[in-house]
């Protein structure tokens, strides 16, 4: 994920643009409201816990921090994180997502983009050549090597509708 530099001034319009899409993150997996992490170590600003996932979440609207300073945080906490991006996509926002799974270790997932099924399921899914996916539930990500959509044209049209949810709840 590119990572732009954290010298650059950050409008309030990305600022409220990242807390809203950190809040529709966590509604992918059914999580409530997420506390405030604060506190030296805490890698990015705007990072929640989301108890119900047992995530913390965050989208960066200033430049993403260091992949060592979120792999220290994740070590720390013992605890998925999920640190986000918004990018355009034409017209419309589109989330990119660095997923670092805890199970004793630490798994780093990096650039992934929401897609929902039209049975109402939520996924993180890579590129082509990236073999998990995520399914987004309460329980939080969890991982998976079967393939979620059938073909290109269905995985193409899940992310649109992801990234039409998204953009109409930045929007509103």
């Amino acid at each position: 994920m590119s990572r732009r530099p954290k010298s650059e001034v950050v409008s309030l319009e990305d600022t409220r643009r990242a807390k809203r899409a950190v809040l529709f993150l966590a509604a992918t997996m059914s999580g409530a409201n997420g506390h405030s992490l604060r506190g030296a170590s805490c890698p990015i600003s705007g990072l929640k816990y989301f108890a119900g996932p047992r995530v913390d979440i965050a989208v960066a609207a200033d430049g993403l921090p260091s992949e060592r300073g979120i792999l220290a945080w994740v070590r720390h906490r013992q605890t998925t994180c999920m640190i986000g991006r918004l990018c355009r996509r034409g017209e419309k926002q589109a989330l990119l997502i660095d997923v670092y799974l805890f199970d004793g270790g630490i798994v780093a997932l990096t650039g992934y983009r929401l897609a929902f099924s039209q049975d109402g399921q939520r996924w993180l899914v890579g590129g082509a050549e990236d073999p998990v996916a995520l399914r987004l539930r309460p329980e939080g990500p969890i991982p998976t090597v079967s393939a979620p959509f059938t073909d290109e044209i269905e995985l193409v049209a899940a992310k649109a509708r992801a990234d039409e949810q998204l953009a109409a709840f930045l929007e509103s």
